[in-house]
């Protein structure tokens, strides 16, 4: 369950979770754990990622193609994993970066967002854990000329995890969140979130397989009336299997998830399938190449819309690295396409190539 940018995810992050209920277990030991799955993971290594993708802008309309201006996105993400006697923890700070260039008068567009994560997993016994995380995001989204919109979300998780010590994990976690909006008038709203999985994994040394079902949930609320209006979220539902499988010199990686987000009235509803695959391949002991195939499709429903708009996003990649018991680094192109289905004559396209470079070092 290594690191497998799918969909949306590939234009907007460096590297992304796996491990949400099972350990992260992949030789590639650089992949983040979710809140749960830190329960039962003892890793310690540093790890430093970057990765820039530049796309061009293409709109079509009506059969009349114009390039409307260049996005470029940088991400920056050094993370620590640290592991003592029955504590582990694991903190990770984000930045990302996005710009866009207008051309034939356009406006152009910043857009910046810092993160921060931490994870703390106390093993009660051999069988039970708890777990604690605290994360914070804030977004500042900039059109040339006009005031700035802040997105601001803060969230403090609540975890205990099963270990039955045959294979079998098991765990659930509390989310309280807040969310808080806008340019010069801030509005803000409280929500949770409920996270349940199960998982199973086999491992003899680097060579073994591990399963998992991730499954989270939240109801809609809202935010106290500020100045004539209040923030609002709708239901959510998100469901995510993953697998690897890891023999000799091969790895496979597989993801699939579902999930489905509404607004606070129910009248839009945006759905998102996505999956993704992997193969690493071991040529000597320390030199690997992994290709890898992701895909997402999104599509907006309103009531009453004649046409349901849609995004899908393909992601071809290739990455090789080198590893040794002390580190791992690795290079990783891919190509992407983004192609968005505004309305029944309009078609916007976002194609572009992605360069990753990742180090992680072990201790």
């Amino acid at each position: 369950m290594k690191r497998i940018i799918t969909g949306a995810l590939a234009l907007s992050m460096g590297s992304a979770l796996a491990g949400n209920v099972m350990p992260e277990m992949t030789r590639d030991g650089k992949t983040k754990n979710d809140n749960l799955g830190l329960a039962w993971s003892k890793r310690k290594a540093a790890v430093i990622s970057y990765d820039t993708l530049t796309t061009d802008n293409e709109s079509t309309v009506s059969g009349t193609t114009t390039t409307t201006g260049e996005n470029k996105t940088t991400n920056v993400n050094p993370y620590v994993f640290f592991n003592h006697g029955a504590i582990s923890t694991e903190f990770s700070y984000g930045m990302n970066k996005t710009e866009f260039t207008a051309k034939n008068n356009g406006t152009n567009n910043d857009d910046d967002t810092n993160t921060i994560d931490l994870d703390v997993a106390y093993r009660i016994s051999d069988m039970f854990a708890a777990t604690v995380g605290y994360g914070s995001s804030k977004n500042e989204d900039t059109d040339a000329g006009s005031a700035t919109t802040e997105l601001n979300t803060r969230d403090v998780t609540l975890g205990f995890s099963y270990n039955h010590g045959n294979g079998m994990i098991a765990g659930l976690s509390y989310s309280l969140s807040n969310t808080e909006t806008g340019t010069s008038t801030m509005r803000d709203v409280d929500y949770s979130v409920i996270s349940l999985g199960a998982g199973y994994q086999n491992w003899n040394g680097k060579d073994g397989y591990s399963v998992e079902a991730f499954y989270q949930t939240r109801g809609k609320e809202e935010g106290d009336v500020i100045s004539g209006g209040k923030a609002s979220v709708g239901d959510m539902t998100n469901l995510e299997l993953q697998a690897t499988y890891a023999m000799s010199a091969w790895e496979i990686d597989f993801n699939l998830g579902k999930s489905s987000t509404e607004t606070f009235a129910g009248t839009t509803e945006v759905k998102a399938t996505s999956y993704g695959l992997d193969f690493e391949y071991g040529i000597t002991s320390e030199i690997y190449v992994t290709p890898g195939y992701a895909v997402t499709k999104t599509e907006t429903e309103t009531t009453g819309a004649t046409f349901t708009p849609e995004t899908t996003v393909n992601t071809i990649s290739l990455e090789a690295g080198y590893r040794t018991a002390m580190f791992d680094a690795n290079i990783d192109l891919a190509k992407i396409t983004n192609e968005n289905k505004s309305a029944s004559t309009t078609t916007t396209d976002n194609d572009g190539t992605r360069i990753a470079v990742n180090f992680g070092y072990f201790f």
